[in-house]
């Protein structure tokens, strides 16, 4: 293959890659972030049910893990610029304290996935339900929803502009 065949195939992939790398939100998450969240949920475990936050800078991604007796349950996978920056809350309901995080535009854009019995099951939802921890524990889940809700704040506040409008259009003689 020749030079030029191989560089007209290079470069619009390189420039596609540049033009989407530039839609990717500016959102800074420091590793303390994740640190704190994962300690504010320690303190919550009761029952054997854990839950762990892992975070994925190349796609702006939140990734809960939710397990009971060290047997993993569900994951949920949430772009951080997904979540409305006031839908991460507590709610009480049956003697028990849950943390719900809505999406920003009420849409199934939350990726849930259920393990169990050897079969996996995945599907596409707008709120997220994490939890079922004590009333004695309320203080802790309000604090893991302020700690949430800071981080959703401040990359909703650093967001880069959407650049998808601003294609030129070729000039057309009329």
């Amino acid at each position: 293959m020749s030079y030029m065949r191989k560089s007209l195939i290079f470069l619009p992939c390189f420039f596609a890659f540049q033009y989407l790398s530039g839609q990717t939100s500016g959102c800074a998450i420091t590793e303390a972030e994740i640190d704190s969240l994962n300690r504010a949920f320690l303190n919550v475990t009761e029952d054997g049910k854990q839950t762990m936050v892992e975070y994925d800078s190349l796609k702006s991604t939140f990734i809960f893990t939710s397990l009971k007796n060290a047997v993993l349950l569900k994951t949920y996978k949430l772009i951080v610029t997904d979540i409305h920056p006031e839908g991460v809350f507590p709610i009480e309901q049956g003697g028990k304290v849950y943390i719900k995080i809505i999406s920003r535009c009420a849409g199934n854009v939350f990726i849930e996935t259920y393990h169990g019995n050897g079969i996996l099951r995945s599907g596409s939802t707008g709120k997220i339900i994490i939890g079922g921890y004590s009333l004695y524990n309320r203080k802790q889940v309000d604090l893991i929803c302020s700690i949430i809700g800071s981080i959703v704040a401040g990359c909703a506040s650093s967001k880069v502009p959407d650049k998808r409008g601003r294609i030129p259009l070729p000039v057309t003689k009329n």
